[in-house]
């Protein structure tokens, strides 16, 4: 099996022919089907657990005009003709859920718009199917749930959900108990940060890549058992742990990157079933993950910091942010700040305590020429 082409490079190629949506929303898609074909069947042990490569992705960009919808829409495709029983209902109570996964405890749901997704998790009779939804991506040995007398049990649960959505509805629909919860940051969130060629006239997708593609599919999906690290793919991990603990990351972030290490466990699986179609998770596939989740991190901070903002607290703060960002040496007076936020002056005194909790700013006394009392400025420091 060694000898199979590569699926990331075909399903790139091929969905980059009929699309000009960002690269970078082919290449987690690709991941993401790649996931589906392998369900449960290959895992990383975890202390008491498994690690499975399901995954969560919303594609983020602008309405129309990024395809983003496309892209999560060539991945289904592709998983319906190989084996549509893998692809979820998309409207369903929690009861018919349960059901659902019972008898079909590894496959995907996709929506082409994650608002769709989240008003049906806020209908009445949905109850605390949000957090069964987390469970069920957080994987585990068994599930039972007794639904009329009946008891229905889910083994071995590997779910993804393939979405998309725009900045603003984002922002404008989520809750900060989204966040803080981790609903939210189970997604892996990409933005489309550069657009593939310019397709007036998209081709038919070729057959030839995409009989390649299911072929590879139905190979993977016959691997099963665990998968281990080298030892050199070991210490790479390690060595990434140990420096993302060191970042002390805190405040709304921290959710986020606590979901890392996990990811990076799932796309480190996906990238050797890729190279290698083996269990044995090597160096180089390492290093494909860590650059994978890196890069995912670094997204997660430019959207918290200009824009992932919900309650008038977290504004507040961001406009202090957004200003020293700007200052010299990123420091002002809290005279300098009112004026320069028009924050009222309760307002800035509540974001400076805020801020100082999450050790985002320091207090440093000076003294200003002109002045006989020393001053306190106000510095960023992340």
């Amino acid at each position: 099996m060694n000898d199979a082409p590569n699926f990331l490079d075909l399903y790139q190629q091929y969905a980059s022919e009929i699309t000009d949506a960002s690269p970078d929303y082919h290449k987690f898609m690709g991941l993401g089907v790649l996931s589906v074909a392998l369900g449960h069947k290959v895992y990383m042990p975890w202390g008491d657990g498994h690690i499975y490569p399901n995954l969560w992705i919303i594609f983020i960009g602008q309405s129309t005009v990024d395809h983003k919808s496309t892209a999560v829409r060539i991945g289904f495709n592709l998983i319906d003709r190989w084996d549509h029983t893998k692809i979820y209902p998309n409207d369903y109570s929690y009861e018919s859920l349960i059901k659902i996964l019972s008898k079909q405890p590894t496959g995907a749901f996709f929506y082409d718009e994650f608002k769709t997704f989240i008003g049906m998790l806020n209908r009445d009779y949905m109850g605390p199917a949000r957090g069964f939804l987390a469970t069920m991506y957080d994987g585990g040995r068994r599930y039972k749930k007794e639904l009329s007398g009946e008891t229905y049990t889910i083994e071995n649960p590997a779910t993804s959900i393939y979405t998309a959505t725009t900045t603003a509805w984002l922002l404008e629909n989520l809750k900060e108990s989204d966040i803080e919860g981790g609903f939210l940051p189970r997604f892996i969130i990409v933005p489309c940060l550069r657009m593939g060629e310019d397709l007036p006239r998209p081709p038919m997708a070729c057959k030839h890549k995409r009989g390649m593609m299911l072929d590879i599919m139905t190979k993977v999906n016959t691997l099963g058992g665990p998968c281990y690290f080298t030892e050199d793919a070991g210490k790479m991990f390690d060595q990434w742990y140990h420096k993302m603990r060191g970042k002390n990351i805190q405040g709304r972030l921290a959710p986020f990157a606590g979901r890392l290490q996990g990811y990076l466990v799932k796309f480190a699986i996906l990238f050797e079933i890729n190279r290698s179609y083996t269990l044995k998770i090597s160096k180089d596939s390492m290093s494909d993950g860590i650059r994978a989740v890196d890069w995912l991190y670094k997204q997660i901070i430019i959207l918290e910091s200009d824009e992932l903002v919900f309650s008038k607290g977290h504004k507040d703060m961001q406009k202090i942010r957004k200003v020293l960002r700007k200052s010299p040496d990123k420091k002002m007076t809290r005279k300098g700040l009112i004026r320069a936020t028009r924050l009222l002056k309760f307002e800035i005194d509540r974001a400076i305590i805020d801020l100082h909790e999450l050790d985002e700013i320091q207090e440093e006394t000076v003294r200003i020429s002109g002045t006989k009392k020393p001053t306190t400025t106000y510095r960023l420091v992340v």
